[in-house]
């Protein structure tokens, strides 16, 4: 399908889907093998709250995952957090309570409107006193582009990077 196949609402709405994503190897190697996490997953709807842990912290991150073709493997991470003195359960839900703030952050209402259908909540179990370190080095590592805080230096190398 060539340019002049498509209508401009088309090219118009398909610019409403891009986003650019921070591929560095030298990050990801930086990740310490040490911090082995053991992931799980249920697509981002607000009644899947139910199949999570409520008596569990840790760290969660939002992913695009296409699941096309039967490719169940691939996944774009929009965002990293923690649950911070929350359980997963509760701090999933805050993302769709979120939507109906009068001012809610941009990001979110756009993630869960955009890609409701292939937006994936990850979740990994960790000792609460682990969160906090386990998060920075996955930020670190992957520089997701919906978080909008990075400690040191990274605040500004994100900034750079996606400021373009």
């Amino acid at each position: 399908m060539s340019k002049h196949d498509l209508t401009d609402r088309e090219i118009s709405e398909g610019r409403d889907y891009v986003r650019r994503f921070c591929l560095w190897e030298k990050q990801f190697r930086g990740f310490p093998k040490s911090l082995s996490l053991d992931w799980k997953s249920i697509p981002a709807k607000k009644f899947n709250k139910e199949n999570l842990p409520n008596d569990k912290q840790g760290v969660y991150a939002f992913v695009v995952k296409p699941n096309i073709g039967n490719i169940t493997w691939g996944g774009y991470i929009l965002y990293v957090g923690k649950t911070e003195k929350q359980v997963f359960q509760s701090r999933f839900l805050q993302y769709f309570n979120e939507t109906k703030k009068d001012k809610p952050r941009f990001w979110v209402s756009e993630m869960l409107k955009l890609w409701k259908e292939s937006l994936f909540y990850y979740y990994a179990e960790t000792p609460a006193a682990d969160a906090d370190k386990i998060e920075n080095a996955l930020l670190e590592a992957l520089l997701p582009p919906n978080n909008e805080v990075f400690r040191g230096k990274l605040r500004n190398i994100k900034k750079e990077i996606y400021s373009r």
